[in-house]
């Protein structure tokens, strides 16, 4: 899930898992996606003018977001003008950069504001709203100390970055930044607006939380959880499957997890291994909701959008006939089979066979499955929704056969050993003195790399061994390029209210963390 942004995840994706792309009338197939983390819209929203002015940046917060970029690597366009270029061009060249960054902003801004699921995401601090006059420190790029990549894409990046400033001070988080002209161009706001919304819903110790969100003229940013652990999909990857009572206890937290979601008329429709994440303690945490859905009540139906990863897919989203909650238990078989064999059923790399698969062929369930756990992935695996276990609602499932030594709410409380100790040895909930030196010029404090390395052992090498630095001194073409675009003005307000602070919370009514 902080695979990059979005990163889903902190891994880059791999090509096996490429969430398909929501259209308009049904293709003959779901095209392929973007690359994972990159994501599509969910719905499709009709628009509204909102009004009022889009907020600034300072030039501090520009300066520290330039070090995100990676002057060759980050993007996918050409490097910038060569060195040899008239000063006077470069000046003019940089104002145009400047003024592009600024419309860009102020169009994204509007779109993220649009409709009726529009989201605020610069609201306004709860206690300037209750004392005016209080000066409480908003979320900004100047709180945090990036560490470490873990994970990459098209839109951005997923860092290790630690709180500098005011309470958790000390604390590690993951920051996944989001570029604005990106999501822009390549049509992402819908998928940017309901993730900002579910997560800033969303309570619960298997899910994700969101801890701050805000903005600057060219990015989004979100500081998450950090899960030390990775994915799933990581240890997956190592012990080629899992034991049938490992597989137990993670489809259990995910089981209570999309319960919560459901609760709160959430639809997730993205459950795969790169989605689920381990914190430090083994505990699974549900990421990336840029495919999920709110405002659904039925199990069968309220949403129609032909999204998801292919491999995944269930047969009433493939067919388009409307779907809802029992798309997540289809899902969850999926899972299931995936953990206890290693691979999900119907696995193929030819996209037209895996589509008449999922659609109508046989399951076969191995033969070291127990009668119970073959008896569930096959309740789950129903292709008629009306018929899956899960059609009567969470607690149906929690009753199965499946989990009959299985104590929720002992397991809510964490008070059950998960199968996997992702972390050993490291003490995640925050960097110790000891282990914070001074670099050379005896200003800036780091950590030392060996508890950097420990820190972030759960994630691919290739991006944790990336700079997290890059010369602020000079822009690339992508960046002069970004917002340029024959689409006509750009507009204000599409990511106005994009800022969160969970603190705001504590006087609000949580949502109600369910079995």
């Amino acid at each position: 899930m902080y695979s990059s942004p979005t990163p889903n995840s902190h891994k880059s994706t791999t090509q096996r898992h490429t969430p398909a792309t929501p259209t308009g009338p049904a293709p003959a197939s779901p095209p392929a996606g973007d690359e994972r983390g990159s994501g599509n819209p969910c719905s499709n929203t009709t628009h509204s003018e909102p009004t009022g002015a889009a907020p600034t940046t300072t030039t501090t917060e520009n300066d520290w977001e330039l070090a995100w970029e990676d002057d060759v690597g980050s993007s996918e366009d050409e490097a910038g003008p060569p060195p040899t270029m008239p000063r006077a061009i470069q000046f003019e060249r940089g104002r145009a950069v400047a003024e592009n960054m600024l419309l860009t902003r102020r169009r994204v801004d509007r779109f993220l504001g649009e409709g009726e699921d529009g989201v605020r995401w610069d609201t306004a601090d709860a206690s300037e709203e209750e004392e005016p006059t209080l000066l409480v420190e908003k979320p900004n790029p100047g709180m945090f100390r990036l560490w470490r990549v873990l994970g990459k894409g098209s839109f951005g990046k997923v860092v290790l970055v630690q709180k500098q400033t005011g309470p958790e001070a000390g604390g590690l988080f993951a920051m996944k930044t989001l570029r604005k002209a990106h999501l822009l161009k390549r049509g992402q706001i819908e998928r940017t607006k309901t993730e900002r919304k579910v997560l800033s819903l969303l309570h619960h110790p298997f899910i994700m939380k969101l801890h701050f969100a805000f903005q600057t003229d060219a990015k989004l940013f979100l500081v998450l959880d950090y899960c030390a652990g990775g994915e799933i999909f990581f240890h997956l990857s190592r012990h080629r499957r899992f034991s049938e009572k490992g597989a137990r206890f993670y489809t259990a937290e995910l089981l209570l997890a999309l319960g919560h979601c459901h609760a709160n008329g959430i639809l997730y429709r993205d459950l795969k291994p790169e989605n689920v994440l381990l914190d430090s303690q083994g505990h699974v945490k549900l990421g990336d909701f840029g495919l999920a859905k709110d405002n659904i009540r039925h199990a069968v139906k309220g949403a129609h959008s032909r999204v998801g990863t292919p491999e995944y897919m269930a047969p009433e989203i493939l067919q388009q006939i409307g779907h809802g909650f029992c798309v997540d238990y289809w899902g969850l078989g999926m899972l299931v089979y995936e953990m206890m064999t290693g691979l999900p059923p119907w696995y193929t790399t030819d996209r037209q066979v895996l589509f008449k698969k999922l659609n109508s062929a046989p399951l076969d369930i191995p033969s070291f499955f127990s009668p119970a756990a073959s008896a569930f992935v096959v309740s789950l695996l129903q292709r008629d929704p009306r018929r899956r276990l899960g059609v009567r609602g969470n607690r149906s499932v929690q009753e199965h056969d499946f989990f009959n030594s299985m104590d929720f709410v002992a397991l809510l409380a964490k008070k059950i050993r998960p199968p996997i100790s992702p972390c050993e040895g490291w003490n995640p909930s925050q960097i110790a003195d000891d282990d914070v030196v001074h670099d050379a010029g005896g200003q800036e404090p780091n950590i030392r790399s060996v508890e950097l390395d420990a820190a972030t052992a759960n994630f691919d090498k290739q991006f944790t061994r990336m700079s997290v630095d890059s010369s602020v001194g000079h822009c690339s073409e992508y960046d002069s390029a970004d917002g340029v675009y024959s689409e006509g003005e750009l507009h204000e307000k599409t990511f106005v209210g994009f800022t969160f602070d969970e603190r705001n919370l504590s006087g609000a009514t949580a949502s109600l963390i369910t079995l």
